[in-house]
């Protein structure tokens, strides 16, 4: 979910209300970094330290995965949210990322992300969505609303699509889910 918040002039980020009740849930120390400078992503403390193991066992396996490291390092800093709810963004970042006036907050599961807002819009309408990406669209709404078909955890239930004759029927075959629910069939007829 996207919010506008204000950056002041301190370069304190007001973080949105709604958002601050799932950030506050985790701590109040913060770790407020970037992944190539263009914006902020503010992650509890407790969630930080989890992906900064994983980066460094990364790092441990394969070199060219120091950079994700290094940025991580350089644009970070720990900070603790303040009584009014705010959190103090890096002076480097800030100036990367140009975090003053206006900005968007998007809520991700396990960190806020920060865009000034003018940068956001000019990304956006750069990034145009594709009919690869429509697909993609469908095909995840396609499974929520089908998810019947998708489950397989229960032993009784087997997946697959078969194929047999109409009893008392010299018709086509039709095409069966098996372990789909009572009364919900998908026919097919060739």
């Amino acid at each position: 979910m996207g919010n506008l918040a204000t950056i002041d002039q301190k370069g304190r980020l007001k973080i949105p209300v709604a958002l601050l009740r799932t950030l506050q849930e985790h701590d109040t120390e913060f770790y407020v970094t970037s992944e190539n400078g263009d914006s902020v992503r503010i992650y509890s403390m407790q969630i930080w330290t989890k992906v900064e193991e994983r980066l460094e066992q990364l790092c441990s396996h394969n070199r060219n995965n120091q950079k994700l490291l290094t940025r991580s390092k350089y644009y970070g800093q720990a900070v603790t949210i303040d009584k009014q709810g705010r959190v103090l963004i890096p002076i480097i970042l800030r100036n990367s990322a140009q975090m003053q006036g206006t900005v968007d907050v998007l809520d991700y599961p396990g960190y806020l992300e920060v865009w000034n807002h003018t940068k956001f819009l000019k990304t956006l309408r750069s990034n145009t969505v594709t009919s690869r990406d429509e697909k993609t669209l469908q095909r995840l709404s396609y499974t929520r609303l089908f998810s019947w078909a998708a489950q397989g955890k229960q032993k009784h239930v087997r997946r697959g699509i078969h194929r047999r004759r109409r009893r008392h029927s010299r018709g086509p075959a039709i095409h069966t889910i098996r372990g789909a629910p009572q009364g919900r069939r998908w026919r097919q007829h060739k």
